[in-house]
Order: structure tokens, then sequence, then C-alpha cells
């Protein structure tokens, strides 16, 4: 007997991708961003902003992935 909860789960995940696509659509068109007229100094800053926010998201993951195993080591080495 085929589960009636698995088929729904289906549509419901299809139909929040295109709620998704939907939203992503229209911000882009309400920011009506036009890619043809910026210049090469606008692509080069927005690409080094991304850069800059990608590598504080390593850092700060790095740190916390540190002091969770200098916390772990710690705590081995006390049992």
């Amino acid at each position: 007997m085929p589960n009636p909860s698995a088929g729904s789960r289906g549509v419901g995940s299809h139909l929040s991708y295109h709620a998704i696509d939907t939203a992503i659509s229209n911000i882009y068109e309400n920011l009506e961003l036009d890619y043809q007229h910026w210049t090469k100094t606008q692509f080069l800053s927005i690409f080094v902003a991304t850069a800059a926010v990608l590598a504080v998201l390593v850092l700060v993951q790095a740190y916390y992935f540190r002091r969770l195993r200098l916390k772990r080591d710690r705590h081995d080495h006390e049992a």
C-alpha cells in the first residue's frame, strides 16, 4: 500500500522550491539589477566583499572547531 504522506511531502517540497524561486525572481526584478552596465570596479568590489565575508566565516568556524577540540581533549585528559 503506498504511503500517502511520502507523496504529499514530495509535492510540498516542490511547491516550496517553486515559492523560493518565485521570491528570488521577484527580488531581482524589484532591485532591477542590470549587470550589463556594471563596471569592472563594481564587479571587483562585490567579488572582494564576498571573499571577505567567506574568509570571516571560515575563520570563525575554525576558531570554534579549535575551541571544541581543545575542550574535548582537556576533558579526555581529566577522565
